[in-house]
């Protein structure tokens, strides 16, 4: 659904709360926005697809034998990390053997929320300097 950009305005006018509320809704979603472009700039594959995962975990994922089920495929995941599927398969199957998550058709079960955490806050050696 959407509004006409004119019928908004009006409609907004005269509700200043109305108004403070869309401007930080669009200030959070330019944020979140800046958020994805940096991190496709500077973060690599593993700390993208673990802070990704936590992300959809707490917007799509639903409660599922003790994990969080993600029903996206990998596919859907390489595109939102910026990768390849080649890519994302390996590093699932990689943490699929510590136990962290649990690759499925057409989703991903996250067991090992707390070391995915630790994983998207990793950093490069060169950036500790």
């Amino acid at each position: 659904l959407f509004w006409d950009r004119r019928e908004l305005e009006r409609k907004a006018d005269p509700i200043p709360t109305l108004q403070k509320n869309m401007l930080r809704i669009a200030g959070e979603r330019l944020r979140a926005m800046e958020e994805r472009y940096r991190e496709l700039a500077t973060d690599r594959v593993p700390q993208r697809l673990s802070r990704t995962l936590l992300r959809l975990g707490g917007q799509i994922g639903r409660p599922v034998g003790g994990g969080l089920l993600i029903e996206l495929s990998q596919e859907h995941l390489a595109q939102i990390v910026g990768t390849t599927l080649f890519t994302v398969s390996r590093q699932l199957s990689a943490w699929a053997t510590l136990g962290l998550v649990e690759a499925r058709r057409e989703a991903v079960l996250v067991r090992g929320a707390g070391r995915l955490a630790a994983i998207a806050e990793e950093r490069p050696a060169s950036l500790h300097s």
